[in-house]
């Protein structure tokens, strides 16, 4: 989950405990079954300035969808690739991730 923020933003001088328990709550409104016990891990970070910077081979390096392990795939702004971070590419990547998992149903 991410979210850019103005510089002045209050979140920005949040403790981590107090973001994820903002995350986490909105999680649980959105999805009822999530459940925050089956959260193995979680990794903060705060950037003034945010911008995934590629190399001239980067397409070749985009991480697959699917990974080894069963049933989880991975989604996120890394494989907008050529566009740079956008809500509507999010919306676009979201829309392939639900045809490829429903093609593996």
């Amino acid at each position: 989950m991410g979210t850019y923020l103005e510089e002045n933003d209050k979140m920005l001088k949040m403790k981590d405990g107090d973001i994820y328990k903002l995350f986490f709550n909105y999680l649980k409104k959105i999805f009822s079954d999530f459940d925050l016990k089956k959260v193995r891990q979680k990794h903060l970070f705060k950037l003034a300035k945010a911008q995934h910077v590629v190399s001239v081979d980067y397409k070749n390096k985009i991480a697959k969808y699917q990974t080894p392990i069963k049933d989880v795939w991975l989604f996120n702004y890394s494989q907008i690739y050529p566009y740079d971070r956008g809500i509507n590419y999010a919306v676009r990547e979201a829309n392939k991730a639900l045809e490829l998992i429903s093609q593996k149903s």
